[in-house]
């Protein structure tokens, strides 16, 4: 159940953090999101999924979008999509 998701042009409101493009326009996007399953559970599946495309297990299925993983602790995964 996705219960919020948002967009700004101002990429210091709330507890955002955007990682910035080299393009003068881009795409971005804050959710936070109610799950059915546990944090560590969806940590392991986004990190699989990322990790997925590597070695040719995973495809996103909306628009065979790319990921890369930026950077991840305990509590934050940071990750790029480019469109293919």
């Amino acid at each position: 159940v996705l219960s919020c998701a948002q967009a700004h042009l101002d990429h210091s409101t709330g507890n955002a953090r955007c990682p910035g493009s080299p393009a003068s326009f881009h795409a971005w996007v804050v959710m936070e999101a109610s799950l059915s399953v546990s944090c560590l559970a969806a940590r392991e599946e986004v990190l699989a999924r990322v990790a997925g495309q590597a070695n040719k297990t995973w495809d996103d299925p909306h628009g065979d979008g790319l990921y890369r993983l930026l950077s991840y602790d305990a509590e934050n995964i940071t990750v790029d999509r480019r469109s293919s």
